[in-house]
């Protein structure tokens, strides 16, 4: 039967094809869920806030682009998309942990139910994510750099849809790989102590 807690910031610490596990990192409790149901709400709303950020600054530059040079646009779209996606992943990712997980996931009591989270590999996820992003910021840099010299509007967009993607990766890498494993270690940490104590 599910509970609503107090301190009840469940972190999604990774799963396999069926099951994706949870970690109370304030109450050191367990949790499991069905693969069936959504928790992360990162990735979509990243995405769509994404796109209307692309469709609203198309609209601005075809409109402004005249009275803007390529240079000041680039920096100012730039800077404008990096400190809005870090704002939306952020709170995506918050909003998931305090309000949206704790319906979905179930607090585990039997320690078997748990095994195969020992079993759960990122690493060479985790590493073919940072290629892509050294591939997808080296076209990006490039597109970026035509774009100033040129002005052509649409280099621009390209080079946002690249950066956008880019973004998406540093985001699904640094939340929910590095955060994931780190959280990850301490609930395995916790299966051993209640092993230990269990006999």
């Amino acid at each position: 039967m599910k509970q609503t807690y107090a301190n009840r910031v469940i972190v999604d610490i990774g799963g396999n094809a069926d099951e994706r596990y949870g970690y109370n990192y304030k109450n050191k409790e367990l949790f499991i869920k069905s693969n069936k149901k959504i928790t992360g709400m990162g990735i979509v709303t990243f995405a769509i806030l994404s796109s209307v950020f692309q469709s609203f600054t198309v609209n601005f530059v075809e409109s402004h682009s005249p009275k803007i040079s390529p240079v000041k646009w680039a920096i100012l779209t730039t800077t404008i998309l990096l400190l809005l996606s870090f704002v939306i992943a952020w709170l995506s990712l918050y909003l998931s942990e305090k309000f949206t997980n704790y319906r979905n996931f179930e607090k585990v009591e039997d320690i078997k139910r748990l095994e195969k989270l020992y079993k759960i590999k990122d690493k060479v996820f985790g590493n073919i994510l940072i290629i892509c992003v050294l591939i997808f910021g080296g076209i990006g840099i490039t597109l970026g750099g035509t774009y100033t010299e040129s002005g052509d509007i649409e280099l621009w967009l390209i080079y946002i849809i690249d950066l956008m993607l880019v973004n998406m990766l540093i985001y699904i890498y640094w939340f929910y790989i590095s955060r994931a494993r780190k959280f990850r270690n301490q609930a395995i940490k916790e299966l051993e102590k209640r092993k230990e104590k269990g006999g």
